[in-house]
């Protein structure tokens, strides 16, 4: 007789190594496989994994024609998109090991919102240094300060093969990024006339 564990990973190998489907569903199909024959129930349940793997790979591939002509794709394969009003070209732009602060929505290909700023007000980063998923770093890297931006992140520059929460693996992410200032060292005016008093010995 054939096992519960032998379907499911029967089912994440049909629709690929690279997890498209995730081990959550593929029980899920198990739960409601009534069919007293082993045989014939891993064959629906593979099936049912190839088509929604294949279905899977149609929306992104839609997605990606549907956006070529407004979306700016880099060569790591990050596709970024200003939102209108732009900010002046004189806004300040941070840069590596800079602290930044930002307002964002992100969402999974669905459109369902897994993660926002709304509730719990503004994040800040250090830009850089790995406290966020690449797509982050290369996506806000040059960005001006108030401006708008639409992130489309590839798994291997979001969590790749790793659950996140809500995020299933190996998902697209979709981000709304709003850059509202690159944070001054020390924290602001006052770290920096501290900084300048420390310094005033030194001074001739």
């Amino acid at each position: 007789k054939t096992s519960r564990s032998t379907l499911v990973y029967g089912a994440q190998r049909t629709a690929g190594d690279s997890g498209e489907y995730t081990r959550k569903h593929t029980q899920g199909i198990v739960q409601r496989c009534v069919s007293p024959c082993p045989a014939l129930c891993e064959t629906t349940m593979l099936s049912r994994a190839a088509t929604r793997a294949a279905a899977r790979r149609s929306r992104i591939a839609q997605l990606a024609r549907r956006c070529c002509s407004t979306f700016q794709t880099s060569h790591t394969g990050l596709m970024m998109r200003d939102m209108t009003p732009l900010p002046p070209e004189d806004a300040v732009r941070p840069t590596r090991g800079e602290e930044v602060e930002v307002n964002y929505v992100g969402r999974l290909e669905d459109g369902s919102v897994f993660d926002s700023t709304e509730q719990r007000g503004p994040f800040r980063f250090t830009l850089g240094r790995g406290q966020v998923i690449k797509g982050w770093d290369e996506g806000v890297a040059s960005m001006r300060a108030g401006g708008r931006r639409e992130l489309i992140i590839p798994p291997h520059l979001g969590y790749g093969p790793r659950a996140m929460g809500p995020i299933p693996p190996n998902s697209t992410l979709f981000f709304e990024v709003e850059l509202l200032r690159v944070v001054p060292p020390n924290g602001g005016l006052l770290g920096r006339l501290a900084t300048l008093a420390k310094a005033l010995p030194f001074l001739k």
